[in-house]
């Protein structure tokens, strides 16, 4: 007879044990049966058109936006614990060094800003918030632009490099600004020009024109 307060489980009379009948049995223990080929696919599917509803309910939600830090908000909102820290930290040391190299007027006060910001960008790279992008189509005013309620642009921006993504998508830096670079490298340390342009990745053509690598 089974025992009303057993809560699911049954007596093993053989080894005094009991067993858990509404346990669901892990695959590669005893006693589980091999997904099906119909099965399997069925799975795949089903993950498909979950991640295929995520992404238009996001774009749904983009063209539903008003403001950009709303677009930020919502996207932050979705982001684990752990990630959003992580994020909020770089976010602080980067904009720490930018008020940095953007109110120093004597870099000689200060030497080893050069080094730190030069070592910063050989790390971790920078993120294309100027005027010139690797997609020559993106314009040069996008970010007075609403963004994120044109997709073509959104995912044109988020292909830059995963800087910029981070930037457009959770309104976060994880690198310095392009042009904050090559403005403080070439204005205030005397590096010439091209060569803190060459820094961040980008290269000068036999036109005069700017791309990044």
């Amino acid at each position: 007879m089974k025992d009303p307060l057993d809560g699911g489980r049954t007596a093993d009379l053989y080894h005094g044990s009991a067993v858990r009948v509404s346990d669901a049995i892990i695959p590669g223990e005893a006693g589980a049966t091999v997904e099906s080929e119909d099965e399997k696919r069925r799975r795949v599917e089903r993950e498909r058109k979950r991640k295929q509803r995520a992404v238009l309910k996001q774009k749904k939600e983009a063209l539903n936006t008003q403001s950009e830090q709303e677009w930020w908000a919502g996207n932050r909102a979705r982001l684990k614990p752990t990630e959003l820290e992580s994020m909020v930290e770089q976010d602080a040391y980067v904009r720490d060094l930018l008020f940095s190299i953007k109110t120093i007027t004597n870099v000689e006060a200060d030497p080893e800003l050069i080094d730190i910001v030069v070592e910063f960008v050989k790390e971790h790279g920078v993120v294309y918030l100027g005027s010139f992008h690797r997609d020559q189509d993106i314009p040069y005013d996008w970010s007075s632009q609403a963004y994120w309620k044109q997709p073509e642009l959104l995912a044109a921006l988020k292909a830059e490099n995963w800087q910029t993504e981070r930037h457009v998508v959770y309104g976060y830096l994880a690198a310095l600004p392009d042009w904050r670079v090559v403005e403080f490298l070439h204005k205030k340390a005397g590096w010439e020009w091209l060569r803190a342009l060459e820094l961040t990745g980008a290269s000068l053509s036999s036109r005069n024109t700017v791309s990044y690598r």
